[in-house]
């Protein structure tokens, strides 16, 4: 089945390279890229007018690289700049790729984006600081929520042929119920089918934020910590973001 990639080409466009893309995704035989502009739904009518020259150099460098890389692109050109075709769009995606990731471009994180974009993203989205070094070391926040059930589920689909002879270290928070308990035994098991190497730590439901980062710490680098909805206090927070890049992991989730 054909994967589709959805990914913004003027984030950071004095880094952004196409061939990252064409290798964190080589391990996909069959895979499309739809690329977007923030510029046309952000802004004010003057600032999106005064892009289109700069908007049609970069479309047209884009697509000789992705010729030349031999990559299926498209862009997305919706006729209207609502910022809600955004969202639209991104529920025909598997995966909306915000990379390559600096200091200044976690800054832009949400803010770069419609608001309420990644709370309404209709699919899972990877924030990544560098696409060409890929991920060592999968990180898994299993936090009885059924986002984060969808996160890994959504990860191996596309990156499962690449991800599942890593190591893999799940991260299980102290269950407060029976039925909670059953969850993370079905989890748990589910987890160890995928990956060969799995190691479990439990930790607390307190600090919880402060504990995955603790683990991130002592993950292989680069290391990706897949997670769900929860990963909206670490996009809206810049000493969480600058320790991402700081620890060169990259944020994998799903609402």
């Amino acid at each position: 089945m054909t994967k589709h990639i959805f990914f913004p080409a003027d984030f950071n466009t004095k880094a952004f390279a196409l061939k990252g893309y064409s290798s964190l995704f080589s391990h996909l035989n069959n895979k499309t890229f739809c690329a977007f502009f923030l510029n046309d739904f952000t802004g004010s009518e003057s600032s999106k007018n005064l892009w289109q020259d700069d908007k049609y150099t970069l479309q047209e460098a884009i697509q000789t690289d992705a010729k030349t890389l031999t990559l299926d692109l498209t862009f997305f050109n919706p006729g209207t700049r609502l910022p809600k075709a955004l969202v639209h769009q991104s529920r025909f995606a598997d995966l909306l790729v915000v990379s390559p990731l600096d200091a200044a471009g976690m800054k832009r994180l949400p803010s770069a984006f419609p608001e309420k974009f990644f709370e309404q993203s209709g699919c899972s989205v990877l924030l990544c600081p560098n696409l060409e070094k890929g991920f060592e070391e999968m990180v898994v926040l299993f936090d009885y929520d059924v986002t984060g059930v969808a996160a890994l589920k959504s990860f191996m689909n596309v990156f499962g042929r690449m991800a599942s002879h890593k190591p893999c270290t799940l991260l299980t928070v102290t269950p407060g119920e029976h039925t909670e308990i059953m969850l993370e035994k079905y989890f748990v098991n589910f987890v160890q089918r995928t990956f060969p190497n799995v190691g479990i730590t439990p930790i607390r439901r307190a600090g919880l934020i402060d504990l995955i980062f603790a683990q991130a710490q002592i993950a292989r680098r680069p290391s990706v910590l897949i997670m769900g909805k929860q990963a909206h206090a670490i996009l809206h927070d810049q000493a969480l973001k600058d320790r991402m890049l700081e620890l060169e992991m990259s944020l994998f989730f799903s609402n």
